[in-house]
């Protein structure tokens, strides 16, 4: 770099470089760039001109830090570059080293560790830090801790031997923005996922198509704009040291949990614990708010939601719909101070107790299915709530019920026999049922017998509702062919041809005639034998 001046009578000349450059993509720049008023050595007179100006024209032709990807393998070293022909030998290095935009990729192998980040290497709005199996699903290690990290993707590792319960598990997110998927979790002390109670509380984390199996708990929530959805959680297994093994756990507000298959679990491997689908409470001052549970299966467990609250505005606007719940050795929902807990579309199947009870809670219960349920639904003095178009067929237990609800009538599955004897909440093992159960067969008192709704449209497998004249109840729409109401046939017993209406009569539970007859203008012949559709 040159610089030029000129301090000769007149105005003085602003400085001017000239600039060559081949560090940008390649390319060469030269030119003369002539910058304004600088206030430094260069001057002439009493003129001065800005430094800050010639910083930022530099600045300019300074080029974007591009996005890099690093690669870790058990062949390579800790004192390798990182590039692809020169590995480093553990993911930490790598996790010591990336920032925002850049993407690690861990080569098959197994890596005695688990990872933690340091600070200023979080990622940003648009430009996430990755780290990523390859293959997926070949790469084991033993998991790990979001803190100081933030904008970050984890996937498809195997996780498993996390030393600790607390701070332990598969991945303890205590960052923002954290998408955590398609990793398979196994053999924990801990959950799969679980999440900081340290407040602030986590902020948009995505969950979604993991496996967790025979660990000590499946995904545990704490935060807002969780959407938890497509994970599989087998097999819950408690150990000595650990609290409840519950499927999942929401604290926090506008969570989602959809299409995710909880079941698995034998009674015999739970020990102590008392296992929940899903369950949230205040004891600490948490709170849960608009949340949604939605479209997914859960199996083999005390009860299918334990939502119990000290005080009741902790816990509000908690959606249950298009949910399959069986196999309880207890409750399917048991609602404590809950406000607006709505409970619609639902399968309640094989419950030891009760389907769903409120206590001194508000709500609604509609177009569910309780099938051998116990005491199907109710609620105490010191609750309120609306209900109808539920399905109950059995009811042994005193129960309660509207006039719109279908009473000691079987729902008629085509998947599932009232003697399978693995719905029996008497069985310790696990139902082994599949994750899209309980659609209703043909002839269904089910069918198109549900109330319209208005908050949603759709089924467990996203059909539109209603496929038939309306709403179906429980979970799934029945998208067969239903028989339409039969039509006025009329046959007479005048000659052929005859359209004197007065000698028709109604055919409409008539299927054969033996007179063939014209009743009516335009009408077809009806031969011996005919049969009509009705």
């Amino acid at each position: 770099m040159r610089m030029h001046r000129n301090c000769r009578g007149g105005a003085p000349s602003p400085p001017k470089f000239l600039i060559r450059d081949h560090s940008v993509h390649g390319l060469e720049f030269i030119g003369i760039h002539s910058i304004g008023p600088i206030e430094s050595s260069f001057h002439c007179g009493r003129t001065r001109w800005s430094a800050p100006t010639i910083l930022i024209a530099l600045f300019l032709l300074v080029p974007p830090a591009q996005a890099a990807t690093y690669y870790v393998s058990t062949a390579g070293a800790y004192a390798n570059s990182g590039i692809q022909a020169s590995p480093w030998l553990t993911i930490q290095k790598a996790a010591n080293t990336a920032v925002a935009g850049d993407t690690v990729i861990v080569k098959s192998g197994t890596y005695q560790e688990r990872v933690t980040f340091p600070t200023g290497h979080s990622g940003t709005a648009g430009n996430v830090v990755t780290f990523k199996a390859e293959p997926l699903l070949t790469v084991n290690m033993q998991g790990f801790n979001t803190t100081n990290e933030n904008y970050l993707h984890i996937e498809g590792f195997n996780i498993a031997g996390s030393p600790s319960w607390w701070l332990g598990g598969g991945i303890w997110v205590a960052s923002n923005n954290v998408d955590i998927v398609g990793n398979y979790f196994h053999d924990l002390v801990g959950p799969g996922v679980l999440a900081s109670w340290v407040q602030p509380w986590t902020q948009n984390i995505f969950v979604a198509n993991n496996k967790i199996y025979h660990s000590g708990a499946g995904i545990w929530v704490e935060g807002s704009n969780w959407v938890v959805e497509n994970n599989e959680v087998e097999r819950l297994y408690n150990q000595t040291d650990s609290p409840d093994s519950d499927y999942a756990r929401f604290f926090g507000s506008s969570i989602i949990f959809r299409g995710n298959f909880f079941h698995g679990s034998f009674l015999s491997e739970l020990g102590a614990s008392h296992t929940d689908g899903f369950q949230t409470f205040d004891n600490n001052g948490e709170y849960a708010k608009d949340i949604l549970i939605e479209g997914n299966t859960v199996c083999d467990m005390h009860e299918g939601m334990m939502l119990g609250e000290d005080k009741a505005d902790s816990a509000t606007n908690i959606t249950v719909r298009n949910n399959i719940f069986c196999h309880s050795w207890s409750w399917g929902i048991a609602a404590v101070n809950i406000v607006n807990l709505m409970v619609e579309n639902n399968v309640f199947a094989g419950m030891y107790n009760h389907g769903v009870g409120f206590e001194s809670s508000t709500g609604k219960v509609f177009n569910n299915i309780f099938y051998n349920a116990g005491s199907n639904y109710w609620a105490d003095a010191a609750s309120t709530i609306s209900s109808g178009n539920n399905l109950m067929n059995k009811t042994s237990y005193p129960y309660f019920s509207v006039a719109s609800d279908i009473i000691n009538k079987d729902p008629i599955f085509s998947d599932v026999s009232s003697s399978d004897a693995t719905l029996d909440p008497a069985y310790q093992g696990p139902a082994d049922v599949p994750k899209n159960v309980f659609h209703l067969a043909a002839g269904s008192p089910a069918i198109d017998a549900g109330a319209t709704l208005t908050d949603f449209n759709t089924d467990k497998e996203n059909t539109i509702r209603p496929q038939g004249l309306t709403w179906d109840i429980g979970a799934y729409e029945y998208t067969g062919t239903v028989p339409g109401p039969a039509a006025n046939i009329y046959i007479s017993q005048a000659a052929a041809g005859s359209t004197d209406g007065a000698s028709c009569v109604s055919a409409r539970d008539v299927s054969f005639f033996n007179t063939a007859t014209n009743c009516g203008s335009g009408a077809g012949q009806i031969g011996p034998g005919t049969t009509v559709p009705l």
